[in-house]
């Protein structure tokens, strides 16, 4: 099912209203990646390192074409993922709703925390621009203006978030609880003592499965071009406001060649963060979670696929 909808996805919104900026380093289309599709094979005498030595963390890579395993740890456990929550978001939103229509931002999205374009009350702004501000500087006062606009409270799109998951993707280890990925505390009794103790909980997903969430973000053209951009300018429909941000992904245009991706971050996931690099004209898709250090770990797993396999 989730082939067809991909399949189905890469034609979707043509020709839309609002068109967003390009992106600073070109990203391939899926259909291009199949295209160029070659089976990686490892070199003789090249062992996989230890890319990743901390077991809280989440790690894998595949070739795009292929679906071949690069690098894998923990890849099936389910674990917090933050602002890469918003792929799930932006998949709903573009499916949905158009990037020409123009939503008010509520009270709830201006008390948001956490990363946001300072988005002002009962400002108006266009879908497209709001989309484009939940995504290159991950503001969570964007995503969580587009759930109301979608779902009319916060709440009930969680609801569609949670049965898209399941019913339409079949991501079985995905759980939602805000469109954002941020951490909420809720309350825990701990059996050994009785006592009422206040824990985090956040969105989950296992890295295979963002795997397939992000492949489905990417196949759209707007959402692609937006996953690979270093900024975001953008105005409310009335012109009388603006907002400006740079993306969150340092990894955009840097030596590992990586082309578009999203970010996450949280006290309870750690850093975590997606990516699609490409190298010798393939396409490598690279995810890790509860890193210390997502953007150094990252250059380094891309690095040691690079050098280590052939296609």
């Amino acid at each position: 099912m989730t082939e067809l909808l991909l399949m189905a996805f890469m034609g979707y919104g043509t020709t839309p209203a609002f068109a967003p900026k390009p992106a600073d380093v070109p990203a391939p289309t899926p259909s291009e990646i199949m295209q160029l599709t070659r089976l990686p094979r490892l070199q003789t005498g090249h062992i996989a390192p230890v890319l990743v030595d901390d077991d809280n963390m989440a790690l894998l890579s595949v070739d795009w074409g292929t679906g071949k395993e690069l690098v894998s740890q923990n890849a099936d456990r389910p674990q917090f993922i933050a602002s890469i929550s918003k792929l799930m978001t932006a998949y709903i939103i573009r499916r949905d709703m158009a990037l020409s229509d123009t939503v008010f931002v509520p009270q709830v999205a201006v008390e948001t925390e956490g990363a946001g374009v300072d988005l002002l009350l009962d400002e108006e702004l266009s879908v497209g621009t709001l989309l484009e501000a939940m995504l290159v500087p991950s503001a969570n006062d964007a995503a969580v203006t587009l759930a109301v606009a979608h779902s009319g409270s916060v709440e009930a799109f969680v609801v569609e978030m949670n049965r898209t998951a399941t019913e339409d993707l079949e991501l079985a280890s995905a759980s939602f609880v805000n469109p954002t990925g941020l951490d909420i505390e809720v309350p825990y009794i701990d059996p050994s003592t009785g006592l009422e103790e206040v824990v985090d909980q956040g969105n989950q997903m296992s890295a295979r499965e963002v795997i397939r969430l992000f492949q489905l973000v990417y196949a759209d053209p707007i959402t692609r071009q937006m996953l690979g951009q270093s900024e975001f300018f953008g105005t409310s429909v009335d012109g009388q406001f603006s907002h400006e941000k740079p993306t969150t992904n340092q990894l955009l245009g840097s030596f590992v060649n990586v082309s578009a991706g999203k970010t996450g971050y949280t006290y309870a996931a750690g850093q975590c963060l997606v990516v699609i690099g490409q190298h010798n004209g393939q396409a490598v898709i690279s995810v890790i979670l509860g890193s210390g250090d997502r953007f150094t770990e990252t250059k380094k797993v891309l690095s040691w696929i690079y050098d280590s396999y052939i296609w």
